[in-house]
């Protein structure tokens, strides 16, 4: 292509049409390109001393594509991100490096993506103790299974992030109507990606009235402190009924 070009400039600057047309000195070198793509008429006024033709469609499409940059002052290739002084945006993302995955949560951190599953009998057995369970864990890791032997319907909700918890059941305010054995749970777990915090209590309903259980879930700073400071990261009531009937029913 370069030799094609080589002789035709030289045909053109040094061929007797060419002196005849009288120009003050030949065209430039860069404006070959364009000559060879024009018409003869084009070619004549080229000649003449006119102007390069505006390219056509079709020869903007033919033409190879511009360079691209890839250099380390390129669009995107520096190490920090290239924003417009004006107004601050960001002009283009810094896509350095790869991609870093998010590193994966250990014990000692907020867990993100907890959930909290428990079982809420809706009737209970006067004066017999039924197995309220409670379980923080990663979403999809408590199944039915984990509650065998906890009667009601198992329900769940998301958590907060939190790193250590303290759970507590608390029944009504009046003294005899219920009591609540949590001495087979530990009150204060700390959360752990791998493993369920699991809470047990067994209540006992000493009367036929409506009873609310409420549930409270504190986020402390430690297991450890005689008082810690607590935040209430959750709170819910499960109302209860205690009915012979149930008391009948368990003795089945």
């Amino acid at each position: 292509m370069r030799d094609r070009k080589a002789r035709a400039y030289a045909y053109y600057a040094y061929s007797d049409a060419f002196r005849a047309s009288g120009p003050a000195q030949p065209f430039p070198y860069s404006q070959l390109d364009a000559y060879l793509k024009a018409s003869p008429r084009q070619r004549a006024s080229m000649a003449a001393g006119g102007a390069a033709p505006t390219p056509t469609k079709a020869q903007v499409a033919g033409s190879p594509p511009p360079p691209v940059d890839t250099g380390p002052n390129a669009p995107g290739m520096g190490v920090s991100d290239q924003t417009d002084l004006n107004s601050g945006k960001v002009l283009y993302p810094n896509r350095s490096g790869p991609a870093v995955p998010p590193a994966r949560p250990t014990a000692g951190d907020a867990l993100p993506g907890l959930v909290v599953t428990y079982n809420a009998p809706k009737t209970l057995p006067l004066d017999l103790a039924t197995d309220f369970r409670l379980f923080i864990a990663p979403a999809k890791t408590v199944d039915d299974a984990n509650f065998r032997g906890a009667p009601g319907a198992v329900t769940s909700h998301p958590l907060a992030p939190v790193k250590i918890v303290r759970a507590v059941l608390s029944g009504p305010r009046q003294v005899g109507w219920v009591d609540i054995d949590d001495s087979k749970t530990t009150p204060c777990q700390t959360m752990d990606p791998d493993n369920k915090a699991e809470w047990d209590w067994f209540v006992t309903p000493r009367t036929t009235h409506h009873l609310v259980l409420t549930v409270k879930l504190y986020s402390v700073t430690s297991c450890d402190e005689a008082a810690p400071t607590p935040r209430l990261v959750d709170n819910f009531d499960i109302p209860v009924t205690a009915s012979l009937w149930e008391m009948v029913v368990h003795f089945a």
